[in-house]
């Protein structure tokens, strides 16, 4: 019914309260052929009560019809609402917080890129709710820890 598909696609099922947050934007034809759009959001933040916290609203151009939305949700929110629309199309997603005991959570980025070879370097970017000194990480291979 509409001349633009919009889909949706979070970087994961939860996201982390206080951390940097991806969501994939689609836009294709309905024959499925990406197309460049602007679309619209609006994205609403909610506290443990389901209370409204925060409310931001954003326009993106999808190219070859992928865009990325970054958003930085609150310390305090526990869930989270994105309405986007282009044109006549429109799609939702609503998102919970991850759960963490001790309230505190990092989120790991690669800054290089591509996929790394052997004896190649990779970095990285940590993002932490709170000061973090040491991290360790295993790399796996067919896994096992090599």
């Amino acid at each position: 019914q509409s001349s633009v598909n919009l889909q949706l696609i979070p970087e994961s099922d939860v996201f982390k309260p206080g951390l940097p947050f991806s969501t994939l934007v689609l836009t294709q034809t309905p024959g499925n052929e990406p197309v460049n759009a602007k679309v619209s959001f609006t994205i609403t933040y909610m506290n443990d009560k389901f209370d409204d916290i925060k409310k931001e609203t954003s326009d993106l151009n999808t190219v070859d019809g992928k865009a990325s939305l970054d958003l930085n949700p609150p310390t305090e929110a526990i869930a989270l609402m994105i309405e986007a629309t282009s044109g006549d199309a429109s799609a939702t997603k609503t998102i919970q917080s991850s759960y963490s005991p001790s309230g505190n959570f990092i989120h790991l980025e690669q800054t290089s890129d591509g996929t790394p070879a052997i004896g190649q370097k990779i970095a990285f970017h940590i993002y932490a709710t709170n000061r973090a000194v040491t991290f360790y990480y295993e790399i796996l291979a067919r896994g096992m820890v090599v």
